[in-house]
């Protein structure tokens, strides 16, 4: 009797043990998921400064091949692929591809909805 009292016990200590790891692992999903896009973003977002920064005034000064040789070499040395549109669409650089054989991009859908919402900069 007293071995089935046990059995018991254990298999209700048992169900909860495994129905909190279940609560723990789908609520501790979320805020790791959420954790993780935060931090890239803001990654990003100081990306974007540093090469905002560097390539402005080449873009200002209509220095496509400075502009898409520069962008190859930070592309590289930090291992992403960077991109500089214009705000009509038309590539003016590309660190993996030749811009001149690049589609317009003004219609891609995160280009679109970039030129929509703007940027904190504005």
């Amino acid at each position: 009797m007293k071995r089935s009292f046990f059995l018991k016990s254990f298999q209700g200590y048992v169900l909860i043990t495994l129905l909190l790891a279940v609560l723990v692992f789908l609520f501790s999903t979320s805020i790791i998921r959420n954790h993780y896009i935060g931090t890239l973003s803001s990654g990003l977002e100081t990306l974007d400064t540093a090469l905002l920064l560097r390539l402005t005034p080449l873009v200002e000064k209509n220095a496509v091949d400075s502009l898409d040789a520069i962008a190859k070499e930070l592309g590289a040395a930090i291992n992403t692929r960077i991109t500089v549109i214009d705000p009509g669409g038309r590539v003016l650089a590309d660190s993996k591809e030749n811009p001149h054989d690049m589609d317009n991009h003004r219609w891609r859908p995160e280009i679109a909805h970039a030129l929509e919402a703007g940027t904190p900069r504005g």
